[in-house]
């Protein structure tokens, strides 16, 4: 299903089964995620999975919260983390579950959202949007989109783990549990481009542009590179914002299945984002 004013994209891999790639009239590029919200043993199920959880040493809390769980019978009000944006993500979920039962899957972020505030894109060849909070990464998610019949969101743990078993079942085995032959950005791995030429040696703290990692299924950055922000929050606790991405480039030991978190009052250099599309 490719929404009004987007096209399909000629790649390496251009089946659906492998990821096909469509791209906006802005150039921003999304994969398809084909998927069920059916209990299927034949096809990939939208739904969330926890590989690896931090659990927090000041509250002991858990890096971890399915969005259809969290409820509003308290007014939060913590940096944009608000009554109604808790409102806002449990209805976000609802849709994009309704959207896969109806449509078959979803669309998510080729490559990280890069650009500056104001000039946001989902682009090959751009620096990572970073240094902002977590709020702003939510509306910017919202607004990003450009076409019809579709909506754009901050990336929600439905999504995100569904991706990372998409890109498993795709030819990157055990890509959620370990870092070990991945061509991603850790601080103590080096990265080579398409030719093999080695841009990030080892024990290096550089952020790279989009695109330069290795794709898998037509997704780049899934693990490291820059953490991203999602919809899994955990109000009330101390560190109330769940980071996904196998962790950024100055991290050494998170693969990119697991879930940490981290206080949402802060900018981070190291955080970013991913925005999902999902079909009306």
């Amino acid at each position: 299903m490719v929404p009004a004013g987007f096209k399909v994209v000629k790649t390496d891999n251009l089946t659906v089964e492998k990821g096909i790639v469509v791209e906006d009239k802005k150039g921003n590029q999304y994969v398809w995620i084909p998927c069920t919200t059916e209990d299927s043993k034949s096809q990939l199920q939208f739904k969330r999975k926890e590989w690896d959880v931090e659990v927090d040493g000041t509250d002991n809390s858990r890096a971890s919260k399915d969005e259809l769980t969290l409820t509003c019978e308290e007014n939060y009000s913590e940096n944009g983390l608000t009554y109604a944006v808790v409102n806002e993500i449990v209805a976000q979920v609802k849709a994009e579950k309704e959207s896969v039962r109806k449509n078959g899957g979803y669309y998510i972020g080729r490559y990280e959202v890069g650009g500056a505030v104001g000039a946001e894109v989902i682009q090959a060849n751009q620096t990572p949007l970073t240094d902002i909070n977590w709020s702003t990464a939510y509306g910017i998610a919202t607004g990003i989109g450009d076409g019809v019949g579709a909506t754009t969101h901050l990336c929600s743990s439905y999504a995100w783990d569904t991706a990372i078993n998409f890109i498993q079942n795709t030819g990157a085995v055990n890509y959620a549990i370990t870092r070990d032959g991945f061509n991603e950005n850790w601080y103590d791995k080096e990265v080579k481009d398409s030719s093999g030429k080695i841009i990030k040696e080892k024990n290096k703290e550089i952020i790279l542009k989009t695109g330069k990692t290795t794709a898998k299924s037509n997704i780049f950055d899934m693990g490291g590179n820059v953490d991203e922000y999602t919809t899994e929050v955990i109000p009330d606790t101390s560190e109330a914002i769940v980071l996904r991405g196998g962790i950024a480039y100055n991290w050494e030991f998170v693969t990119p299945g697991c879930r940490v978190d981290a206080a949402i009052t802060r900018s981070r250099n190291n955080t970013g984002f991913r925005t999902t599309l999902f079909l009306d």
